[in-house]
C-alpha cells in the first residue's frame, strides 16, 4: 500500500471552539492498495484538516511535569472536499 499526500495548504488560524490560535493544515491523502503494474487496484481518497495549537497552548504531562510540553493535534478526515470546507468555514477563522 502506498500513500501520497498532495494539495497541502498551511496557514495560521483561530479555532472557534477551543478559542486558540495555531496552524491549520489542509491536505488530500491518496491511498493505493496493491501493485498498479499488475492491473487495477483499489484507490481511496480522503480530505484532512489538521489543527495544531500555538506552543503556549501545549499540554504538560501530569505524570512527568518536568518534561517539555507536548503539542496536541486535532485531525479530522472527510470523504469530500466540500465536507472539509464546510467544517473549516464553521470552526476556523483564518488569521492574516
Amino acid at each position: 500500500m502506498s500513500t501520497f499526500i498532495t494539495n497541502v495548504v498551511k496557514f495560521e488560524a483561530f479555532d472557534k471552539r477551543l478559542r486558540q490560535e495555531g496552524t491549520l493544515l489542509l491536505q488530500i491523502n491518496i491511498n493505493i492498495q496493491g501493485n498498479h503494474l499488475k492491473g487495477p487496484v483499489p484507490v481511496s481518497i480522503s480530505y484532512e484538516a489538521l489543527f495544531c495549537p500555538a506552543e503556549k497552548y501545549w499540554e504538560v504531562d501530569t505524570e512527568y511535569p518536568d518534561e517539555e510540553p507536548n503539542p496536541v493535534h486535532y485531525m479530522k478526515k472527510f470523504e469530500t472536499e466540500n465536507e472539509r470546507q464546510f467544517y473549516v468555514d464553521n470552526f476556523y477563522e483564518k488569521i492574516a
